[in-house]
């Protein structure tokens, strides 16, 4: 045998080794009703076109949701290589009969790629937006595993929001979870993109609440409802780098006379006084706050792992106290209460800022309806809120996460 032959042996047993562990790790995130189900080498063809096979993913996973995540994976990191897979994945994004469905696409590499300088250069350069890749997820194997786990997490926060507004009695599965909550932004998608209610509200006749409440605070931010022509919304947005999902939760599309207006909207349904909005591990606050090294974070990291204000308290060493973490905290309240709401200054995580950042609360408690700017939001929330560590959160941690990860909630107040 051949070095070259030798060589593809190898490719081959390595190639077989990551279909197998992504196989048996997809089939364990199905049981845990984590995604609904996945397949493994789809083809697609070309919309408008007969030919079945133009486009080829080797994994298609379809979420609770009814939303997918592309994956291509390969064996190593080589131009010709990366142009057939960035070819089906921006087929697939682009030009498939789930276009619209995706949420996130990834190309696979095993860990030793980390060794491979050009690899590390390229996806560097598309980061930096020097070169293009149809797809910012360019992932080694542990980085994928880190993807699966915060998509995991973002699910089972989705469900825990779920269970507080829905009877305990009635809660099924996962499936069940993902069309619950689902169900909201779905009917917010379907109202706002109704040409009937458009027309309405531009003659003021409409008697759509959720309409009109989302549309009077647009258009109280400069848009004049006169020169609407057409709004084309979406609950498809795109997961963050990191693999859990961004602050928005509908992007709405408003085409006036002059230009396209992008604005992104985040939805609470719920009957509680109190709802969870920022779900991540102490290692990501200090991330975001640039404080590593410092003792502060210490601090977030002593709060994960006695995740409440009495075990906090009694638990901490010789040296530190609560006052002190919240005076470290003081410089970092304003940074901490925008990543937590709207997602801003995850420069890490963010891929497309102007629809990951969201810049509209909806509330919808019963049957009341409340939309507001998060800037606005946020000064009632300092005004009226009880603040918790100097900032207007409830700090706890999410269900079956103790100890992992760090949860905030935030008051729903409703004018």
């Amino acid at each position: 045998m051949t070095m070259h032959s030798k060589s593809n042996a190898e490719k081959g047993k390595s190639g077989r080794a990551l279909k197998y562990y992504l196989t048996n790790s997809f089939k364990q995130l199905v049981d845990e009703n984590i995604i609904k189900k996945f397949d493994c080498e789809v083809s697609f063809q070309h919309v408008g076109f007969e030919y079945p096979k133009q486009y080829l993913i080797n994994f298609l996973v379809e979420t609770i949701d009814d939303k997918f995540i592309l994956i291509n994976s390969s064996t190593s990191f080589r131009n010709d290589r990366f142009k057939q897979q960035a070819y089906d994945i921006s087929g697939v994004l682009n030009n498939s009969d789930i276009s619209s469905d995706v949420i996130a696409s990834i190309i696979l590499y095993p860990d030793s790629e980390m060794d491979n300088s050009t690899f590390i250069s390229f996806r560097e350069k598309v980061k930096q937006g020097k070169s293009f890749s149809p797809t910012h997820n360019l992932l080694t194997l542990s980085e994928f595993y880190e993807f699966l786990e915060n998509h995991k997490a973002s699910v089972e926060a989705e469900m825990e929001e779920i269970k507080d507004i829905e009877d305990f009695a009635q809660i099924k599965d996962g499936s069940y979870y993902g069309k619950a909550g689902n169900a909201l932004e779905k009917e917010v998608v379907n109202i706002l993109n109704n040409k009937e209610y458009l027309e309405q509200y531009k003659h003021d006749k409409s008697e759509e609440v959720l309409f009109n409440c989302v549309l009077d605070i647009l258009c109280s931010s400069g848009i004049n409802k006169d020169e609407i022509e057409v709004i084309k919304s979406t609950n498809t947005v795109e997961k963050l780098a990191g693999g859990g999902n961004a602050k928005t939760d509908v992007i709405i599309n408003i085409k006036t006379e002059q230009k396209t207006i992008i604005e992104t909207l985040s939805i609470k349904n719920t009957s509680q006084k109190v709802v969870s909005c920022h779900d991540y591990k102490y290692e990501d606050f200090v991330r975001v706050l640039n404080v590593s090294g410092s003792k502060l974070e210490e601090y977030f990291k002593l709060f994960q792992e006695t995740p409440s204000y009495s075990g906090f308290k009694d638990s901490l060493p010789k040296g530190y106290t609560v006052d002190e973490f919240e005076d470290m905290l003081k410089p970092h309240i304003q940074i901490l209460t925008q990543w937590a709401l709207t997602g801003e200054y995850d420069n890490q995580n963010l891929i497309n800022r102007s629809k990951q950042i969201s810049n509209y609360l909806l509330v919808v408690k019963g049957n009341e309806v409340y939309c507001n700017s998060f800037s606005s939001y946020i000064e009632l929330l300092f005004k009226e809120a009880t603040l918790k560590y100097g900032v207007p959160f409830g700090w706890t941690y999410p269900s079956k996460q103790r100890g992992k990860r760090i949860q905030l909630k935030m008051p729903i107040l409703i004018e």
